[in-house]
């Protein structure tokens, strides 16, 4: 909390310290600075709101609403902020390139002033013919219609026309930023959808192809979405008619509504039932506490085992792989030894296998180990995305942020995640996906 506090105050001052030094017709805009003041301080109280609101701030008080309220104040302030954060330089970059070629009024007037005034060559001329000792001849007076014609406009200054369009170019860049920004919170409040996925798998029996799976990732209750918006998202879940329901960790960040989330989940007709692992938010938010809620429920938590289920006469097995938050072993090791746990006493012969690893980072590991299928979440897709991907994908391939990846004959999906942990959303929603099992054709 103090941390990201400090963060948005650093962010702020930079803002403004950009504003005042390179852009100071933007700066005595007192909206402007009114607003992000505003910013600057509501993001800090919505941090510490959103801490209390989780139990962090005492042991011994915590409310959802408090935290949710907080969630979506720290969340859009940050987003915003960072928004300014990082258009501003660019700005200021093009200001400074700009001001080489339209300098500001003001210097510009300058300028001007300074060059002494050159007569015309009709005035040079009518001088140079006037003797000095010729009287002066008086000029005529103005005839009425000229006196009452109006005078004619000043011509344009090119100079002046140049500058605001260039002070304009300026202008769009925080501009186009911070309403991505804005764009982007909305995106956070859109009901999270069932999402289809079709996977196809190289010789998948039959009797396997079309068996839907839904897995639910990252819905962090008590953060960001409440108990009603859980019962909302199951019943969506109801109708999709799954065969077989996953929980793929960090499902509540409030720890009292576990409970309810499980028994809502139960209400889920699957067939081949319903099962779960921990994710790191279980491990900071109790772990203790939380395997007791789904040893209440019919929810079976797979802690490093595995079980083998019947389907249409074909054997599916499922094995779930703790999250590395729980160990002292970190990386491709821990993955390693806890997916090797779970597969102790597993069979050799199964027609398809799946694991449950929060992380994508443990997919290697289990593909190692010729597991089919993972499924895992953790990501968020970074929260913004293009075209099925997460926009971080070229820089971080290796994270495996959202979507589909393969790794020899294995597979693993990656969901973008139910609920959030920030306010914003652009381009890649929360979703729980509904996979499909389907048979890769082979080449002809």
């Amino acid at each position: 909390m103090i941390r990201v506090a400090l963060l948005n105050l650093l962010i702020g001052g930079v803002v403004i310290a950009l504003l005042r030094r390179f852009h100071p017709s933007f700066w005595q805009q007192r909206w402007l600075r009114r607003a992000l003041y505003a910013v600057m301080v509501l993001a800090p109280l919505g941090a510490f709101a959103r801490a209390l609101g989780v139990g962090l701030v005492s042991k011994s008080y915590s409310n959802p609403y408090i935290g949710s309220f907080g969630a979506v104040l720290s969340g859009g302030g940050s987003v915003i902020l960072l928004s300014l954060f990082i258009s501003m330089p660019f700005a200021t970059l093009l200001r400074l390139i700009f001001n080489r070629f339209a300098p500001a009024p003001a210097v510009a007037a300058a300028a001007s002033a300074a060059e002494p005034a050159k007569p015309s060559l009709d005035e040079a001329q009518t001088e140079a013919s006037v003797e000095p000792s010729e009287p002066s001849v008086a000029l005529s007076e103005p005839s009425a219609a000229e006196a009452a014609a109006p005078t004619p406009p000043p011509t344009p200054q090119p100079l002046l026309g140049r500058r605001r369009l260039l002070e304009g170019a300026v202008i769009a860049v925080p501009a186009l930023s911070t309403g991505t920004a804005i764009l982007g919170i909305g995106g956070a409040f859109v009901d999270t959808a069932i999402q289809p996925r079709k996977l196809a798998f190289r010789g998948l029996a039959p009797e396997l192809a079309g068996l839907k799976i839904l897995q639910i990732t990252d819905l962090h209750l008590g953060a960001f979405i409440t108990r009603k918006g859980v019962s909302e998202l199951i019943e969506r879940a109801r109708e999709a008619r799954p065969d077989l329901v996953l929980l793929t960790g960090d499902i509540c960040d409030y720890l009292p509504w576990l409970e309810f989330a499980l028994k809502e989940v139960e209400t889920i007709e699957a067939p081949l039932g319903h099962f779960a692992v921990m994710g790191n938010h279980e491990y900071y938010r109790g772990a203790r506490a939380t395997r007791l809620d789904y040893a209440r429920s019919a929810v079976r938590l797979l802690d490093d085992e595995h079980v083998v289920l019947q389907h249409a006469g074909r054997r599916l097995m499922l094995l779930g792989v703790d999250d590395p938050a729980g160990s002292n072993k970190r990386g491709h090791a821990h993955y390693a030894a806890h997916a090797d746990k779970a597969l102790d006493g597993a069979p050799s012969e199964v027609d398809f296998s799946l694991a449950l690893c929060h992380r994508p980072s443990g997919f290697q590991a289990i593909a190692e180990r010729g597991v089919h299928l993972t499924l895992s979440g953790h990501t968020h897709g970074a929260q913004a995305g293009y075209g099925g991907r997460s926009v971080l994908e070229p820089l971080l391939p290796e994270w495996q942020l959202w979507g589909e990846y393969k790794r020899g004959a294995s597979s693993l999906y990656t969901s973008s995640g139910a609920g959030h942990w920030a306010t914003f959303r652009l381009g890649c929603p929360s979703e729980a996906p509904l996979i499909e099992l389907a048979a890769l054709e082979e080449p002809a």
